[in-house]
């Protein structure tokens, strides 16, 4: 593969992981609960996602080095058929690396967007749980704002029976006398 120069070096676009990148990728713990994705698992793919990075810049590198070697060789020496054969060889591996890290990255895409819908998932369910206990919240509050108008009532209404209690002891003691010359003159009738 060839940079605009016509020189070997092959550079990776710069929105393109690395396996540092990847090796060095660090992610939250959950909050609020214990739920999410095991933290071993996606510290193992991840591991064997920086390897095969790895292992593939190294064949990309390798065949760039031979497309170099072959190039500086047919530089010196003149086409070859063989020479001719080994590079367009080693460019096919170059381009076929190429193609497979482009398709191993388009599929941790998709793994990664995966995950992070699943975690918006999750994140949802947490937020309702949030929002179903707090309206609970606002139930409590409301039957406590009612219990302290029952109580509020009922001590009204004590208050009322007793003040009906003492008009009713007043009008007795009231009528107690009345009552009692009453009854005082049936009694001299008889």
């Amino acid at each position: 593969m060839t940079d605009a120069n016509g020189k070997g070096a092959v550079r990776m676009a710069p929105p393109w992981l690395t396996a540092r990148d990847i090796g060095e990728a660090v992610f939250d713990q959950a909050r609020l609960t214990r739920r999410g994705y095991d933290e071993d698992q996606v510290d193992a793919f991840l591991d064997r996602v920086a390897d095969t990075i790895v292992g593939m810049t190294a064949e990309l590198a390798a065949a760039s080095r031979e497309v170099d070697r072959l190039r500086h060789w047919h530089q010196q020496h003149g086409a070859s058929p063989a020479a001719l054969a080994t590079m367009s060889h080693a460019e096919a591996d170059a381009e076929r690396i190429i193609a497979e890290a482009h398709e191993h990255a388009r599929k941790v895409a998709q793994e990664a967007a995966a995950i992070r819908a699943e975690a918006a998932r999750q994140a949802q369910q947490i937020l309702a749980a949030i929002h179903s206990l707090a309206d609970e919240g606002t139930v409590d509050q409301r039957y406590a704002a009612m219990a302290a108008i029952l109580v509020g009532t009922r001590d009204h209404l004590t208050d009322i029976r007793a003040q009906l209690t003492d008009e009713v002891s007043r009008l007795d003691s009231l009528l107690s006398p009345s009552r009692q010359r009453n009854g005082a003159s049936t009694q001299e009738r008889r």
